[in-house]
């Protein structure tokens, strides 16, 4: 009709046309658009039973949205009576009453997504909306206070819970409670028998102290994919017994990252990234000698840096080697700022 009244429909009975047009109209329509939901729907980790309820929330959104648009389309020309208005339709109800909802931009309800889940686990949101098992990968940003985590009991083994140094007092953290991620790193710490190290802020911020890139691996990888280090801290990864830290995703360091050994023989480090940034103030180096590191003995006076990236490695800092040093990545800047000289020494 191309958006003009059709004197020939003017004596039609509407009553029983609409209904049957608006009803193939939406078996058509909501085909393909259901599938590509239902295929990114698929990809994100969530159980069956939530997949099912979305899909069935989605269906009945798509067609109670077609069908006022087509009402209201319908009563907007004076030539066209409708004897009933288009009755909305709902999705089937079940048990699964704080179920999911999809919002705007395609992403999943966070809180009611995480809290959902086996709280055997541990699962982390990350910035993208979705939730995943922390052993498969973690996003670690020690300066963000943003309580992505939710600490299941298996990580606490047979502890009840684990008490930290936060701010000026201390929090007692257990199975369900939301943490940080200098605050989860501090838990692994203490449950490992080290000790609290990092200083927390009363925000969950990392403010100070050191950690060790060890209470963050498993096996020969790390499982991080992503790890901001922020000004202040300092990150120490003992080589002694591999050679190798692999990370899964982005590096930016602002602080100060240290790669030793204290294993004679053991004289090589490596760290490999998809980007590196070492930002004006952040340093990366295996210089290290024993009034540093007090808790290391025998700490090697020469050790072989190699840094690399899939991608970009970026030095506004200062990288330095007691022993080779090798950069290695698609693109190596090294900028120099107003206030900062970027350098690369060995």
């Amino acid at each position: 009709m191309n958006g003009k009244p059709d004197k020939t429909f003017e004596n039609l009975n509407w009553s029983s046309f609409v209904t049957p047009c608006v009803s193939l109209s939406f078996l058509l329509s909501i085909g393909p658009a259901y599938a590509n939901r239902a295929d990114r729907l698929a990809g994100m980790d969530i159980d069956r039973s939530a997949l099912r309820q979305l899909r069935l929330e989605n269906r009945a959104d798509r067609l109670q949205n077609r069908a006022e648009r087509l009402e209201n389309r319908v009563r907007s020309n004076p030539s066209i009576t409708i004897p009933q208005p288009i009755l909305p339709i709902t999705a089937p109800q079940d048990n699964l009453a704080p179920m999911i909802h999809v919002r705007g931009g395609g992403h999943v309800n966070r809180d009611a997504n995480i809290n959902r889940r086996n709280e055997s686990k541990t699962w982390q949101i990350t910035e993208t909306g979705k939730v995943r098992n922390v052993n498969a990968a973690v996003e670690l940003n020690f300066g963000s206070n943003e309580r992505s985590i939710q600490l299941g009991q298996e990580l606490f083994g047979s502890a009840d819970s684990v008490t930290l140094s936060v701010g000026n007092g201390e929090k007692t953290f257990s199975a369900g409670s939301r943490v940080t991620a200098a605050e989860y790193a501090s838990i692994i710490q203490v449950l490992g028998g080290d000790g609290q190290s990092l200083q927390i802020d009363n925000s969950g911020r990392a403010s100070g102290g050191q950690l060790s890139l060890d209470s963050l691996t498993n096996g020969s990888s790390m499982n991080v994919s992503g790890l901001v280090i922020p000004e202040a801290i300092k990150v120490v990864g003992n080589f002694s017994n591999r050679s190798d830290f692999n990370l899964k995703g982005d590096l930016v360091n602002n602080g100060a990252i240290y790669a030793l050994s204290n294993k004679p023989g053991a004289d090589k480090a490596s760290i490999a990234v998809r980007n590196l940034t070492n930002n004006a103030g952040g340093l990366i180096s295996s210089v290290t000698d024993s009034s540093m590191f007090p808790e290391y003995d025998n700490l090697q006076s020469s050790v072989d840096l190699k840094l690399r990236a899939d991608d970009s490695l970026v030095n506004k800092g200062e990288i330095s080697s007691s022993g080779n040093l090798t950069l290695s990545a698609k693109t190596v800047s090294n900028l120099s700022g107003s206030h900062s000289v970027a350098s690369i020494s060995a």
